[in-house]
């Protein structure tokens, strides 16, 4: 046993990367070698010249026969060596241009005639410079073999180190950064399963994170394993968004670029005939990925936006309320929001059914509908009408994506999670959560997005309909992007936004034409266009219902304001009596505590608007005295009671938390309530100190 295992050691210090010391001296043959080369031209530009050189008729034609040729070769040089090192990329590429451009001139002149010859001699002394630099600059110093590269162990060292004996390796692909091959396994003695259960330890014995070897089925057969090897980390450093991939073009005919893959192949998605859940920690790169995603969805010609988020609302998304049609950013809009395209969903199937589509197409008359659903677990897990939504949608041209941080069973009910058809992972916070959002064959390929968390933001997996199933086990990286230029993008591709096509308009009916138009945040709006007009920043104002009149009254609360925390849902459902719409907010609706509702009025405190601000103003200072910097509504509500004299109704409340949150002077918490972060001077001239 001793012996193997120092048989085991040697074999993996054998395996690796060896260093070289740069060589004393340079021999001239690794310099002469590129003008050897180059010499053999000489004798086929003789032929050629002599063959049809001075020839009116076969000089044109042969050139053009020795140039098409030379055009093919050089594309075929690029295609095959862009994976490669830049140099020899442009090594080969690069000679094979100028290879084809002389051994035509010289068909025409005469490989001997100047300056012809010149340029010859001057070219094949400069690939030989080339090379010779390179050279010296591979072997400078103590590098590894293949300078940016890493040397693997052979695949008989591993089977003797691991104990994985019978299968062989064969190489599909191999360059600095990633290594392809084809495990052929022993028919009848090992499965996909044995392999892939060693991925850890294979990337271990390579010196690599375990994430860098993937293990991929072969659909046709079992006992072949496609293995991927992640050499170089690609994905290390962030790039930046490069703008609108397809603006004014159809959402079908060109997907959508969001980043990248370990092997440089772009990630894509296309949007027609699936949904897509996307998970992920807070600060993993869900929201610059979302707001990626919106402008340019946005920027195509037949598309039409939807966007729902409670829980952040415009400071998420307002940098791109331009490329919104309709954002809903409380519980009570969220929710006609989702009735609204119930209904649309219906109508629309209509349409596509009598036009004998069975499903969405380009130009058939629909605009295509995207639904982002930001912070997703706080209303979906309590929708029975969204999961039913999820099933008829996705054929009637609407793309529904929930993001939320988990997708657990009580935050994503099974029957919902079940339609979802593709799933973006981003980094989460244990390998649960990676299960409840991937595939089963991505975890056994040996995708593990728990060990970036929040430290890598933007990695994630796309586990997606569109792409080689070999691809949801590869991880990926979105692009980077500031709010400033998704805004630009926003406002620029404006124009080339249709309208809501009016089969879906008409469907969502009064709840989208009286929908609340938010703003772009004035400030982001002005540091992008310099205060300059640049059309309207948002869609056209619908038409706006004036409420009905109601006496004056010298209080601030007599606009009713929907609370969005979950512990004052006052919103009235669809289908509401219209005996009860007299009630507001002056009605008092009772002591949750005492669990009864009571319909009798009670009279609040007669202090002004402005006095009533002001108390409020004083008790958010006394808590900050006395080290309270978070509260929820009612510990507000009950503090402005019993300290302050001050006795108003929850909606009241609501507003001014509402008005606070707009001014940057309190943010909303993720449990629903509310916490001091802005400096801001008080009537009375004290100051709320930020937290």
């Amino acid at each position: 046993m001793a012996k193997r295992k120092k048989q085991q050691v040697e074999l993996w210090q054998d395996a690796q990367p060896t260093k070289q010391k740069r060589p004393d001296t340079y021999r001239p043959i690794e310099f002469l070698a590129p003008l050897g080369a180059g010499a053999v031209l000489i004798p086929p530009a003789m032929l050629s010249h002599w063959w049809w050189g001075g020839d009116p008729v076969a000089t044109p034609v042969a050139c053009l026969g020795i140039a098409s040729i030379s055009g093919a070769l050089t594309y075929a040089a690029h295609r095959l060596s862009w994976a490669r090192t830049w140099y020899a990329h442009l090594q080969l590429t690069a000679g094979t241009a100028l290879t084809g451009a002389w051994l035509t001139s010289a068909t025409i002149l005469g490989p001997f005639e100047r300056p012809l010859l010149d340029l010859y001699i001057l070219g094949v002394a400069g690939m030989g410079g080339l090379s010779t630099i390179h050279k010296l600059a591979s072997n400078g110093g103590y590098v590894p073999e293949r300078a940016g590269a890493r040397r693997l162990p052979s695949w008989d060292q591993v089977k003797q180190v691991l104990g994985i004996k019978g299968s062989e390796q064969v190489i599909v692909e191999e360059n600095d950064n990633i290594t392809k091959s084809q495990i052929l396994l022993e028919p009848g003695r090992q499965t996909y399963d044995d392999l892939a259960g060693e991925a850890e330890r294979i990337a271990g014995y390579y010196g690599l994170p375990r994430d860098a070897v993937q293990m991929v089925r072969n659909p046709d057969n079992a006992s072949i394993v496609e293995m991927l090897v992640v050499t170089r980390d690609m994905l290390k450093e962030a790039r930046t968004w490069p703008g609108l991939h397809a603006p004014g073009q159809s959402i079908a005919d060109a997907p959508v670029i969001l980043g990248h893959y370990q092997d440089g192949a772009l990630l894509e998605q296309e949007l027609v005939n699936h949904h897509i859940l996307t998970v992920g920690q807070t600060g993993a790169g869900k929201s610059v990925y979302a707001k990626m995603k919106v402008v340019d969805v946005g920027s195509r010609r037949d598309t039409f936006v939807l966007a729902i988020d409670t829980q952040k609302g415009r400071q998420t998304l307002g940098p791109v309320l331009p490329a919104i049609g309709w954002a809903a950013f409380t519980k009570p809009e969220a929710k006609a929001l989702i009735e609204a395209l119930g209904r649309a969903v219906y109508a629309r199937a209509d349409y596509l059914a009598e036009r004998g589509l069975e499903q969405w197409e380009p130009d058939c008359g629909l605009s295509f509908l995207y639904l982002l659903f930001e912070e997703a677990s706080s209303m979906i897990s309590d929708m029975d009408s969204f999961t039913e939504l999820m099933k008829v949608a996705r054929s009637a041209g609407i793309h529904i994506e929930a993001s939320l941080q988990r997708a657990t069973a009580t935050n994503v009910d099974t029957d919902a999670r079940a339609n979802f058809g593709s799933s973006m992972c981003f980094g989460v916070r244990d390998s649960a959560d990676a299960g409840f959002a991937l595939p089963g064959y991505v975890i056994d390929a040996g995708a593990h997005p728990d060990d970036w968390g929040q430290r890598r933001p933007g990695y994630c997996y796309a586990a997606l309909d569109n792409v080689d199933e070999e691809r949801h086990s590869m991880a990926a990286r979105t692009y980077y992007a500031t709010n400033q230029a998704l805004l630009h993008a926003a406002l620029s591709s404006a124009h080339l936004r249709a309208p809501l096509d009016p089969i879906t308009e008409a469907a969502f009916g009064d709840a989208y034409a009286n929908r609340t138009i938010y703003e772009v945040p004035a400030q982001l709006l002005a540091e992008v266009t310099g205060g300059r007009e640049v059309g309207p920043a948002r869609f056209v104002q619908p038409p706006v219902v004036s409420a009905p009149a109601r006496p004056a009254t010298d209080r601030e609360d007599d606009d009713m304001l929907t609370a969005t925390d979950d512990e004052f849902d006052l919103a009235l459902p669809v289908n509401h009596e219209p005996e009860l719409d007299h009630i507001t907010h002056e009605t008092d609706l009772g002591d949750e505590e005492e669990g009864e509702f009571r319909l009798t009025p009670k009279k609040g405190s007669r202090e002004s608007a402005a006095e009533a601000r002001a108390r409020l103003d004083a008790q958010l200072q006394l808590w900050i005295d006395q080290g309270i910097t978070e509260f929820s509504p009612v510990e507000l509500r009950t503090a402005l009671r019993d300290s302050q004299g001050l006795e108003r109704s929850k909606a009241w409340c609501f507003k001014e938390l509402n008005r606070l949150e707009e001014e940057g002077r309190i943010e909303r918490t993720e449990d629903g309530k509310a916490r001091i972060i802005y400096q801001s001077h008080t009537p009375e001239g004290r100051t709320l100190a930020a937290v």
